[in-house]
């Protein structure tokens, strides 16, 4: 059972590099100098802020507890040190962890992540956002899971705009053990949404089975936005899912076979659970030597495909599906954006989409082609004609540099806002921004083009701004012009 604080939430604050957090209260001014003191030191509901660092620890997190990175997951890290698990949600906690990179774990469940629930405990949920899990190994003589996160029954766990990469689940190659393996990235027994992420490069192998490079499943799984790629597999199989599943505008490719076996499936579903797959790219899977396979096996028929580029084209439930080159950016050098004039261009039907932006960050449903009408796109990327990155200094008096992509020729504006906000503005895209609260735009030139912006020097350290970008086309012959809002950059003047 979690332990829950009855006075309210506080705030903690660590420092590996901080003079004295040997001997820290844990106060703003006075952090502790690990994170297991903090987790210690505070009661459910409570917040730790960590300053970046790489922390060499295995963390237990027997409470419901709020662990944040300052300074995102790049610049705070956990090493597991390959002494266990590095991060156990216990049973019945709810937790989120975010802006942390989480590596280096060795166990035979849930080397990076376990949250560790049953049928009798209560329910254990997690959130885990704007993270990185990598380099984790799950190991055993016997059956290895979830190289990067396990979860068992009885719990809800969602990623969020978070990488799950080089993982691995590995069982002995030993013939007297006959080991399995399941789950390289992710091994789900309760249910699982992942939302806007990327997982790329986990793998998994074993003597005796093995499935699910990417990830393994047994309870409700969803996936929206996500990028699924370069997975090895003895079999193929990148996701094994044997409970309900929605897979939709996601990008599935280059995922491979251990050896040059052929038949094999990038999506593998078993039981009776029903199977959605909608507005997603299925390419380039199969054998490391040669490209041959089914890319759903379904034997019982519960799959149905809908707005989707499968190559060798699907026979079963569903419509508007094609086979076809996908026309990505660059593959071969992780590139899975799809250009101007690829067939996935504002060809994702409807929209059945459960996410309000792409991978990348561009607003999930844009006018790709500016003939004024939104359509979502197939896959994890939504094509966009305005791009917008920032550096510099967010400091009072500091000055960043906007760095605006594109279209060339397009017409660029500039919004800076002081509220986050979300609203679809048709045919332009979508608002991240607050309208109720102060903003102000100005011309940004045509695209490509870079821009200095001075902070003013009486903004208070604290204060946040969101920037956003639109382009402006030609007009169309109807006089109207067509019109794309770019992704939101959020800035904290520090």
């Amino acid at each position: 059972m979690a332990l829950t604080s009855f006075g309210p939430p506080q705030d903690w604050f660590v420092d590996a590099s901080a003079p004295g957090c040997a001997t820290a209260t844990g106060g703003p001014g006075d952090p502790f100098c690990t994170l297991a003191d903090a987790i210690g030191a505070a009661a459910g509901g409570d917040t730790i802020h960590v300053a970046p660092g790489t922390y060499v620890e295995n963390l237990r997190l027997d409470k419901d507890l709020n662990l944040r990175g300052t300074e995102g997951e790049a610049l705070t890290i956990v090493d597991g040190n390959q002494g266990g698990t590095v991060v156990t949600v216990c049973a019945g906690v709810t937790a989120t962890i975010d802006g942390f990179t989480i590596r280096n774990g060795l166990s035979e469940l849930g080397a990076g992540i376990l949250v560790d629930s049953s049928d009798l405990s209560p329910l254990t949920s997690l959130t885990l956002s704007s993270s990185t899990v990598s380099d984790n190994t799950a190991f055993s003589l016997f059956t290895a899971r979830g190289g990067g996160i396990a979860a068992r029954a009885n719990s809800d766990v969602l990623l969020f705009r978070s990488t799950i990469r080089d993982n691995a689940a590995n069982g002995t190659p030993d013939l007297v053990f006959l080991s399995s393996a399941f789950g390289g990235g992710i091994s789900n027994e309760g249910s699982l949404s992942v939302l806007e992420c990327t997982l790329d490069g986990n793998r998994v192998d074993a003597e005796f089975d093995y499935s699910g490079a990417a990830i393994a499943s047994s309870g409700p799984l969803t996936i929206a936005s996500t990028r699924i790629t370069n997975h090895v597999d003895g079999v193929g199989r990148a996701i094994t899912s044997s409970g309900p599943l929605s897979l939709t505008n996601s990008t599935l490719a280059r995922n491979r076979l251990l050896t040059g076996l052929t038949g094999a499936s990038v999506l593998s579903l078993s039981g009776t659970s029903p199977a959605l797959v909608d507005g997603c790219i299925l390419w380039d899977n199969g054998v490391i030597f040669t490209v041959g396979y089914d890319p759903i096996d379904d034997p019982g028929n519960n799959a149905t495909v809908t707005y989707s580029l499968l190559q060798g084209g699907w026979n079963g439930a569903g419509a508007n599906n094609i086979d076809t080159d996908p026309l990505f950016v660059d593959a071969a050098n992780g590139d899975y954006r799809v250009q101007p004039l690829s067939p996935c261009v504002d060809a994702g039907g409807p929209g059945l989409f459960t996410t309000s932006r792409g991978r990348g960050g561009n607003p999930r449903r844009l006018d790709g082609d500016l003939d004024r009408t939104m359509v979502v796109d197939m896959g994890a990327y939504e094509l966009g004609n305005v791009h917008l990155d920032v550096s510099g200094s967010a400091t009072p008096g500091g000055q960043v540099t906007l760095h605006l992509a594109g279209t060339a020729g397009l017409t660029a504006r500039l919004v800076v806002a002081s509220a986050p906000g979300e609203l679809v503005f048709s045919p332009a895209g979508t608002l991240f921004f607050d309208l109720g609260s102060p903003y102000f735009k100005f011309g940004a030139g045509t695209l490509p083009n870079t821009l200095n912006l001075t902070i003013p020097p009486t903004v208070p350290p604290g204060t946040p701004t969101i920037l956003q970008a639109f382009a402006i086309g030609p007009p169309l012959p109807n006089g109207k012009l067509p019109l794309n809002f770019s992704n939101a950059v959020e800035l904290v003047i520090r």
